[in-house]
C-alpha cells in the first residue's frame, strides 16, 4: 500500500469526483484505475487502484497495485453476498489468448472501471472483510462515520 494522504474534495479530478459524489456508500468513496502495466517478472497485467474515502470536506488517498486475477478472485468472494444488487456489474471475462494485446488491455482497463465504479454503489460492500483486505482499507477510515 501507498502512503495515504488526505487532499481537499475541491482538487480531485473531475472523474474522481463525479465518482465520489455518485457513490450510495457510506463514508462516500471512489476506486479508479490510475495506470496498468505489464510486470515482467511475473508476466502480468498489474493495475494500479486509487482509493478515495471522503471525510468531511477532505479525501483519504492511497493507492494498490493488483493483478487482473486479485480482483477477480474478489468478484467471486463478494458475488454470493451482493447478488442481488442492481449495481453489482459482471466482472470482465478472461482471455485467454491475446491478453497483453494493447487493444485489449485498454478495453479491458475500461471495463474494469465500470465494474469499480459501480461498485462503490453497492451497500454494505465496504464493510465486508474482502472489500476491505482487496483495496487495503484502514478499518478505522470506514468505521468512524
Amino acid at each position: 500500500m501507498s502512503t495515504e494522504a488526505a487532499v481537499p474534495i475541491t482538487s480531485l479530478a473531475p472523474k474522481k469526483l463525479a465518482q465520489l459524489q455518485g457513490s450510495t456508500v457510506i463514508p462516500r468513496m471512489y476506486l479508479f484505475i490510475e495506470n496498468f502495466d505489464l510486470d515482467p517478472t511475473i508476466n502480468a497485467v498489474v493495475y494500479t487502484i486509487e482509493i478515495g474515502i471522503q471525510k468531511g470536506q477532505n479525501v483519504h488517498v492511497h493507492t494498490v497495485r493488483k493483478r487482473y486475477s486479485a480482483l477477480q478472485q474478489f468478484d467471486e468472494m463478494i458475488r454470493p453476498l451482493f447478488r442481488e444488487s442492481r449495481f453489482l456489474q459482471e466482472f470482465p471475462p478472461k482471455k485467454l489468448f491475446g491478453n497483453k494485446n494493447k487493444d485489449f488491455l485498454d478495453q479491458r482497463a475500461d471495463s474494469l472501471q465500470k465494474y469499480l465504479t459501480n461498485l462503490v454503489r453497492v451497500a454494505g460492500i465496504i464493510n465486508t472483510p474482502a472489500f476491505i483486505r482487496c483495496f487495503e482499507i484502514d478499518p478505522d477510515l470506514i468505521n468512524e462515520v
